[in-house]
């Protein structure tokens, strides 16, 4: 897939600067915002492993270039007590 991309991009005359990536390390959050969606999920609250979130970025850079990395999606990332390491593996 990530060839497609890059020759997509070659194709329109566009240099390939990397893949954007969010990756949500923990569905689990303490506020009860009226708007937000998250309240409707049915899936148990949990906190991504350092191992899973080793294996995302290790086959990213493997496939290509990550542009930009965001560790954040639905849930809180503050939450999960292995933040830090998570950020220590992706720089």
């Amino acid at each position: 897939m990530l060839d497609s991309i890059k020759t997509a991009y070659h194709e329109l005359g566009v240099r390939f600067n990397g893949l954007w990536y969010r990756i949500d390390t923990t569905n689990a959050c303490g506020l009860t915002c009226p708007t937000c969606a998250r309240a409707k999920f049915e899936t148990p609250k949990g906190m991504m492993s350092l191992d899973t979130f080793k294996k995302i970025i290790d086959k990213a850079l493997n496939e290509g270039r990550i542009r930009t990395l965001e560790l954040y999606a639905w849930g809180d990332s503050l939450l999960n007590l292995n933040l830090a390491e998570f950020c220590e593996h992706a720089v």
